[in-house]
């Protein structure tokens, strides 16, 4: 089992390139075992960041624009996290403007 370099995931099957984001795998790219345990452990923080970014948007698109190039997965999670958040905080702004109106 390899891990790609460029998204994180994990590709179970003999490819010449992640079936994720069709970077080519080369030799150098492969992981040994002790890389693997820590992208699981990284998985977990990442999630956490995701759903603290919900609720703090800009703590997620700090930490996105600080660690893009190094921890590609989990700055992309709070990312998400961000815009998740900033999605709701306006939809919640509308809502109550339009309440306002009526």
């Amino acid at each position: 089992m390899t891990i790609c370099v460029n998204c994180g995931r994990k590709i179970d099957v003999v490819s010449r390139e992640c079936p994720y984001c069709h970077t080519p795998i080369t030799v150098g790219n492969i992981t040994n075992f002790k890389n693997i345990k820590s992208q699981e452990h990284d998985d977990d923080n990442s999630k956490l960041l995701m759903i603290l970014s919900v609720f703090i948007p800009v703590l997620g698109i700090v930490y996105y624009l600080l660690y893009r190039n190094e921890l590609t997965t989990k700055s992309k999670n709070a990312l998400g996290g961000a815009l998740i958040g900033i999605t709701l905080i306006l939809a919640v702004i509308i809502i109550l403007f339009l309440l306002k109106l009526f």
